[in-house]
């Protein structure tokens, strides 16, 4: 498989040559990983839109949706390889969107699971 990463390619010889089954675990976890950001896949990506594949035909290919196969893979080169540059904010505000969810949050009694940090951004953000 020339067109893989040499990161991808010892990932996917590391899992093929693992016995004991935390290590097969370790091994399909990190080739996973590797197979993810391997520009392969965004290539293959790219050569399949240029054929004329529709996001809805990539997307079932890959396992995914189509909101989030066009969410992974649309846009420049630099953006679907980053992922993270593409991330939309919560509620207009950046820094919202890399804070921990209500769930994660203490709550006060009474306040139906929300968190006072998501109502206070409900009301610096209306």
């Amino acid at each position: 498989m020339g067109y893989l990463s040499p990161d991808s390619a010892a990932a996917l010889a590391a899992l093929a040559s693992a016995d004991a089954p935390l290590e097969r675990l370790a091994a399909i976890r990190t080739a996973i990983a590797a197979l993810e950001a391997d520009p392969a896949t965004l290539q293959a990506v790219r050569d399949a839109r240029a054929d004329g594949a529709d996001w809805g035909t990539v997307a079932e290919a890959a396992g995914l949706g189509t909101a989030a196969a066009k969410w992974r893979w649309q846009g420049t080169d630099a953006d679907a390889a980053s992922g993270s540059a593409r991330r939309p904010s919560i509620f207009g505000c950046p820094a919202a969107s890399s804070a921990p969810r209500p769930s994660n949050s203490p709550t006060d009694a009474g306040t139906s699971g929300y968190s006072r940090t998501t109502d206070v951004r409900r009301v610096i953000h209306s």
